[in-house]
Formats: C-alpha cells, sequence, structure tokens
C-alpha cells in the first residue's frame, strides 16, 4: 500500500492511497462469497447459484457495496501504518475503484496540532479572602430555622406566610390539563419563590377543599419561541398550615446536631464558612491560573474535534432533559465552553510532561484508601469499583491536575486581598 501524507493545515492532513490490486482482491473475494450465500437464483437452492453467473448479474453492484467497506479497511491501515490520530471522523474523498484495478482514494483528517506551552510560571493572580461576619452566622441560623420549622394546621384561608398542600396541574393554553404534568400533595409556600409577587395574591383567601387557577411566569431559562410568557396551573388544596419558627436557643442547638449550647452551634457554623471561602478562594485561583496559561498558549482547535465533542454532549444533555432541549441555543451557550475546555485539558497534560509530573501506583492505591476509609459503609462497594483500570485512570487524572496545580501555584505570585463580604455572594452550603 503506498501512502502519501501532506499537511493541509496545523490540524488537518490529507492522506492520498493507492493499494494494488493485488492486496484488495482477497477482500473482494470475500465480499463475492458474502453475497453468494445471500443471493437466490431461479433455478438454484438459496446460496448454491454459480460464482460465474453471479458475477454476471450482481458483479458491479457487488463492487460498489464493497467499496465502502474496502475504502473504511484501508483507511484504518493507513492511519495505523502513519501513526495518525484523528480527533474526529475524517472525510474520504475521490473513490477510484474497479476490480483488476488499484484502489486509491484520498482523506482528508484532523488531528490534534502539535503545540509548545511557555510561560506558565511567574504569574500573577490575586487570591480573595472573604472575612466570616456575624451578620452571615445569622444567615445560615435562618436557614436551620427554616429547614427545622413546623407547620400547624389553620381553619381559615391562606395569608401571606402560609403554606399550602395540595395538587397541582398544568393547564395548557385553552385550560385543559396536560397529560404527565400533575404533581399530588405539593407544599408551596407563600411569599417565597415561585409562589411570591403576584402568584401569591393569586392565593389569598384559599381554603382546604377549594381548588383555584393561577397564573405563573415561565423562567427564563425555560422559555420556549413561540410560546407564551406564563403557564396556568389549577391547584387543589387539601390543607393550609402556618409555619411555626423554631427559636434561637440552646434547645434548637441540639436539635440541629451534637451541639450542647447555641454558642457551640454558631462556632461550627463560622468554621464552616471559612472553610468553604477557602475552598471557594483556591478554586478562584486555579481559574486565574488557567486562564492565563490559555491566554498565553491559545492555538486553533480543529473545527471537527469541536463539533464532534459538541454533538456527544448535545446527546447527552438530551437523554437526561425530561423535555426536548432547543439544540441551536445548546450548542451556542455551551461551545465556548466546550472550546475552552478542550484547549486546557491539552494545554496543562502539556505542562506536566514539561515538567515529568506523574503519579505513581502507589498514590493510586493511597487515594483510594482514603475515600474507602471516609465511606466505611461503602468500603466494599468503592474497593471493587477501583478495581477496574478505567476507574484508576480517573483517579490517577484527579490527582495528576492536584499536582500541576500545586507546582503552578508554588511558582505563581499570588497576592492575597480581603474583599468585603458585601460585594460577594453569600453562601448558604452547610457543610
Amino acid at each position: 500500500m503506498k501512502i502519501e501524507v501532506k499537511n493541509v493545515e496545523a490540524y488537518k492532513k490529507k492522506l492520498t492511497v493507492e493499494v494494488p490490486a493485488a492486496e484488495v482482491q482477497p477482500y473482494l473475494e470475500k465480499a463475492y462469497i458474502k453475497a453468494q450465500g445471500k443471493i437466490r437464483i431461479d433455478g438454484f437452492r438459496k446460496g448454491k447459484a454459480p460464482m460465474s453467473l453471479i458475477r454476471k448479474r450482481f458483479g458491479k453492484a457487488i463492487e460498489a457495496d464493497a467499496a465502502d467497506d474496502l475504502v473504511q479497511e484501508f483507511y484504518a491501515q493507513a492511519l495505523n501504518q502513519e501513526a495518525i490520530s484523528p480527533v474526529a471522523p475524517g472525510r474520504i474523498l475521490d473513490v477510484q475503484f474497479e476490480e483488476g484495478q488499484p484502489l486509491a482514494f484520498t482523506a482528508e483528517v484532523e488531528v490534534e496540532p502539535e503545540i509548545t506551552v511557555k510561560d506558565y510560571t511567574g504569574i500573577k493572580v490575586e487570591k480573595e479572602t472573604v472575612p466570616v461576619t456575624d451578620e452571615d452566622v445569622g444567615v445560615m441560623l435562618n436557614y436551620l430555622q427554616e429547614q427545622h420549622a413546623k407547620k400547624e394546621v389553620v381553619e381559615g384561608g391562606a395569608v401571606k406566610g402560609s403554606l399550602i398542600e395540595g395538587d397541582i396541574q398544568a393547564l395548557d393554553a385553552t385550560g385543559f390539563p396536560i397529560i404527565g404534568q400533575k404533581w399530588e400533595k405539593r407544599i408551596i409556600e407563600l411569599g417565597h419563590p415561585p409562589f411570591d409577587a403576584g402568584v401569591e395574591d393569586q392565593l389569598m383567601g384559599v381554603k382546604p377543599g377549594e381548588e383555584r387557577r393561577i397564573r405563573m411566569p415561565v423562567p427564563p431559562s425555560e422559555q420556549r419561541e413561540n410560546q407564551p410568557a406564563e403557564q396556568g396551573y389549577s391547584i387543589h388544596v387539601h390543607q393550609v398550615y402556618e409555619k411555626i419558627i423554631p427559636g434561637l436557643d440552646d434547645a434548637f442547638a441540639k436539635t440541629v446536631g451534637e451541639f450542647e449550647t447555641l454558642e457551640q452551634l454558631k462556632q461550627q457554623l463560622s468554621e464552616n464558612l471559612k472553610a468553604q471561602r477557602e475552598q471557594d478562594a483556591e478554586k478562584a485561583v486555579r481559574h486565574k491560573l488557567s486562564q492565563e496559561i490559555v491566554k498565553r498558549n491559545d492555538y486553533t482547535l480543529p473545527p471537527a474535534q469541536v463539533e464532534h465533542t459538541l454533538e456527544n454532549l448535545f446527546e447527552d444533555e438530551q437523554k437526561r432533559a425530561k423535555t426536548p432541549l432547543n439544540k441551536d441555543q445548546f450548542l451556542q451557550q455551551q461551545r465556548p465552553l466546550v472550546i475552552w475546555g478542550i484547549k486546557w485539558d491539552r494545554i496543562w497534560h502539556k505542562i506536566t510532561e514539561n515538567e515529568s509530573i506523574t503519579i505513581t501506583d502507589e498514590e493510586v492505591d493511597a487515594d483510594i484508601e482514603r475515600i474507602a476509609e471516609a465511606n466505611p459503609e461503602q468500603e466494599k462497594r468503592i474497593r471493587a469499583q477501583f478495581k477496574s483500570e478505567h476507574a484508576r485512570n480517573r483517579i490517577r487524572e484527579n490527582l495528576l491536575e492536584e499536582k500541576l496545580f500545586d507546582y503552578l501555584k508554588s511558582n505563581a505570585k499570588i497576592k492575597e486581598v480581603t474583599v468585603k463580604p458585601d460585594k460577594k455572594k453569600k453562601s448558604s452550603i452547610i457543610t
């Protein structure tokens, strides 16, 4: 087989392939034998017609069908012989094939372009630290109060802040129920999204046993073209409750966890917030470093690689989505993220090669041991899961990226700055 490779772009190669007739013929003979077993001709049992008759009647059709398989076979051989690794399916062009003659074709294939990564040390970044205030702890305490609130049945109608238990049915534009969009025994709280503002007013005074129709704005993320900006619902009310918020005292602290006093609870919440904000600050530093490194080492990605990745991502998301996704909108939103992600993945792996940053099997084993010990109730499942090489490679990649960022941070110029809490979005996560 004769192969000629030309570089069309930094990310594209053109292969011109010519396969001698003698190499093609065995594959073509197999195609004839396979066709012989399927063809039925009057006067012969199925699969028993003479090959000469089959060639005469169906030769051209069999050759045409075999051409695609032959091209794919020798295309794969050509890639292997030239050590070319495509990032997406290639394009086959100019196929020339006739029995007794060489098979010839050209193919365009996109590959990872060769890149040189540099200037990834000495980067100046700011690490923003956000002090934890009494107000922050107060927000967390209010959240816990909400979580531990109780409800008591009320005889009258709903008022601001009431809890309503009932069945919710989505309605179409004509007011008829939408099949498959009914939620039974749901509890909603008036005055809280999405049952605030104008929606809350529509349910004022509603009583058990009553059914009421309301209209709610459709969230921007769920809006579809040529569809109303509001959605209609009917709510059949089973019960109306008053929410009873517990007081902030030592007794409340004991119901939340292993705390003897309210002060102990406050201290734990403060420590949790500090740990979370440190994680957020660390994540932000990593983001800044990676953004700057990609900026300094930017390059052009193979277009087919981007499209192939986007298509796979869309298919995965569509399988998980409960309703059809707007493909054009999805691809438009995800394109810059996908492009950046592919570039960064390639660049950071290149840095680990440059700096000989590696992960040993012992380090992988130690991390698996750490995960298993942290989850004793699932220890057997975890150990069994990480016996596969695929799972071990995931651990290896995570550890490698961790070690990479340790290297980048130790070689960066990081300046810590304090940011006022009111300039940062307050967290509501409890760890």
